[in-house]
């Protein structure tokens, strides 16, 4: 017959009641800390409650993730460098928002799981490819005439600068503007 199990009073790992050390966080059993009284009946008893140790822990599916899309960055980026790159720039921010609202929604007492962690990682990239394309469309509309009819003036480089930094300009208003309308929304 096994020995009854204890709980360890620093982290409430499981154990054999004849060890001196927990297994878990190295708490020695001593007079002054005894480790808690044998579980009377393992089937009908509640599970012991864990301490938690840190509020900013990512669950296995989460880090899962996290792991398989650098995988696929570290391959594309072999491949395709420049490819690998762009996928990057886009899909860091979509899981930097993905992590973001998972974490809302830890914050109600929900959790999100795997597919709606999916959903929200093509969202945000949906939301992502939106703002890039319309700060590049934005950027385009206003440098290209700009710049094209400072092709015809004398002293078109100053004409082509100015044209270039006003699209800059305008392309970081709309990213701007996009940002706040879209990105962290009330849920």
């Amino acid at each position: 017959m096994t020995d009854p199990a204890v709980t360890c009073p620093q982290c409430g790992a499981l154990h054999s009641q004849d060890l001196d050390r927990c297994w878990l966080c190295d708490t020695i059993k001593t007079d002054s800390n005894p480790f808690a009284a044998p579980v009377a009946d393992e089937r009908n008893s509640k599970p012991p409650a864990f301490v938690k140790l840190n509020q900013q822990s990512f669950s296995l599916s989460t880090l899962l993730a996290v792991f398989t899309l650098t995988a696929v960055y570290a391959g594309v980026t072999v491949q395709a460098p420049g490819i690998g790159f762009v996928l990057a720039i886009v899909s860091v921010p979509a899981l930097v928002r993905t992590i973001g609202i998972g974490r809302s929604k830890k914050k109600k007492g929900q959790r999100l799981n795997l597919l709606e962690k999916a959903g929200a990682f093509f969202g945000s990239l949906v939301v992502v490819v939106v703002i890039a394309t319309a700060s590049f469309i934005s950027f385009v509309v206003i440098c290209f005439p700009v710049g094209l009819v400072g092709f015809n003036m004398p002293g078109s480089s100053a004409v082509v600068a100015f044209a270039f930094l006003l699209g800059i300009v305008v392309a970081v208003v709309v990213g701007i503007f996009l940002i706040r309308r879209l990105w962290w929304r009330k849920r």
